[in-house]
């Protein structure tokens, strides 16, 4: 699948609503919690959640981060599933070239033995044509 460059822009369009309602969403569950107010940099955030406007102020504060999380999230979500269907296809291919050369090896030795089977019907013997049919190389034939 290729994307156009309209297709970017809608899941760009897509990628910023989800970090817009994330941000938000994270906003409101720090002013939610309880035992955040003890926490470095989440105390301040609730804190700042408790005045008014400070859930909004929080979200839009943590927006570039949230954004941040999701886009390189997704980036590595796709390139892992890149990378996966790259494999794959490569040991798909590898199990195919496997599969042909054990068919050629059961049909040279399915060959060799139905040969050797109408030579001996029809009475013909001879040691170099049965050390070919055999499967020996012809290194030993001089």
């Amino acid at each position: 699948m290729r994307f156009t460059d309209d297709d970017r822009a809608s899941w760009a369009f897509v990628e910023g609503s989800i970090s817009v309602s994330a941000s938000i969403l994270i906003a409101y569950a720090i002013s939610r919690c309880g035992g955040c107010a003890g926490l470095p940099v989440i105390g301040f955030f609730k804190t700042l959640t408790g005045q008014d406007d400070g859930v909004i102020i929080t979200g839009m504060a943590l927006l570039f981060p949230t954004a941040f999380v999701f886009y390189v999230g997704v980036k590595m979500v796709f390139a892992a599933y890149r990378d996966y269907k790259r494999w794959r296809e490569s040991w798909q291919q590898e199990m195919r070239e496997e599969g042909r050369e054990e068919g050629r090896k059961e049909g040279r030795d399915a060959e060799r033995k139905r040969i050797k089977q109408e030579l001996q019907k029809h009475g013909i013997s001879a040691p170099e044509i049965e050390r070919i049919l055999s499967g020996e190389s012809d290194e030993n034939l001089s």
